[in-house]
């Protein structure tokens, strides 16, 4: 994560500094795989332990590989890893992004362990896909061939290695019907450790089926739902204003319970999202009972940001009005189930 990081902050700043139009495409593209990556392995560490439902597709491993694997490694990190992809499509059931993650957790693994070679194969054997990872480095002694894949181990944590990949890659390797191992046997390419994931093949997705799907009605969409957003923090708003556009929302972003006011004398909203901490005479909590007073709908159909979460009124406050609440920093994807939910569930606000 730290290196994606450093190469989004690098490309950021280079940026700032201006680039020819020939690059800057392609260092935007950069800028959001990396960023990406990071923000699954945030997500990783926030959803450990929840059994999140997700959707699962058939999907030709191979497609994994080369469509989201392949573009999250460096160009270092490619020239040490061999990848040996069969030529036959295998088919498994799986979700995409997911598996991605996993497959990348065991090339991080390898990488950090081997010397210089790496090398990735993938085959068919007995109904199972299987996919080996295997590095030359010095290998995994026996009697950690199980400790590895428990959460928060690790023999990196000088390094600042937290410890889940193994587990999180094993826990989503047997959700889909599989496993992930290690091989002792010996007699291996490569005399470091191989970690084998083993997934129940599919049978295969022809032309027919995805043909047989059937189009989606045209219907008279509704317009988008207005959201009043409420924050000072102009590049937080400006971030926000974007998530919501890009989601089918129409934002309203102004920075204080002054001109929020003014706004929504005018006009009619569907939600509303404001901080607590607000400049002027008028904080968040001020401006809420302002709201609940002259627009009680609109008031069940309200959320608070904050990073004032340690202040007591403001815990005060938050836990008595029972509406939901994100503490800053927050990921895009929270704020924006946050908000499908309040658009589309109303909440009676308890007592202040």
């Amino acid at each position: 994560m730290r290196t994606s990081l450093g190469v989004v902050i690098g490309f950021a700043e280079m940026l700032s500094k201006g680039l020819p139009p020939a690059q800057s495409g392609e260092v935007v593209t950069r800028i959001l795989q990396n960023g990406l990556r990071c923000k699954e392995i945030v997500e990783e560490l926030l959803n450990f332990g929840q059994s999140l439902p997700v959707d699962h597709v058939t999907t030709d491993l191979r497609a994994v590989v080369r469509e989201s694997v392949l573009p999250m490694l460096t160009a270092a990190q490619g020239r040490r890893v061999e990848w040996r992809l069969p030529e036959e499509p295998c088919w498994v059931e799986c979700a995409p992004s997911q598996l991605a993650q996993v497959i990348m957790s065991l090339v991080d693994n390898a990488l950090s362990f081997g010397r210089d070679r790496v090398i990735c194969r993938i085959g068919r054997d007995g109904g199972a896909v299987r996919l080996e990872v295997g590095d030359d480095g010095p290998g995994i002694p026996a009697e950690l061939t199980e400790q590895i894949f428990q959460p928060f181990f690790t023999t990196r944590r000088t390094e600042g290695a937290v410890g889940l990949g193994l587990s999180l890659a094993r826990a989503v390797a047997r959700d889909t019907g599989g496993d992930l191992t290690v091989d002792l046997s010996g007699g291996q390419e490569l005399p470091g450790a191989w970690l084998r994931l083993a997934l129940p093949e599919s049978p295969p997705v022809t032309s027919g089926q995805a043909a047989a799907v059937a189009p989606v009605p045209e219907t008279n969409a509704p317009p988008p739902p207005r959201v009043l957003l409420v924050d000072d923090e102009r590049d937080l708003l400006e971030m926000l204003t974007t998530a919501l556009e890009m989601g089918g929302y129409r934002p309203d972003p102004v920075p204080s319970a002054t001109d929020a006011l003014e706004r929504l004398r005018a006009s009619d909203y569907d939600a509303l999202v404001l901080d607590i901490q607000l400049p002027g005479s008028m904080n968040g909590r001020d401006l809420f009972r302002e709201v609940r007073a002259a627009w009680p709908e609109l008031a069940r159909h309200a959320m608070f940001i904050t990073a004032d979460t340690i202040n007591y009124e403001t815990r005060r406050f938050l836990d008595t009005t029972g509406l939901p609440y994100l503490e800053k920093p927050f990921l895009v994807s929270e704020f924006m189930r946050e908000v499908a939910d309040i658009v589309a569930t109303a909440r009676e606000p308890l007592g202040d």
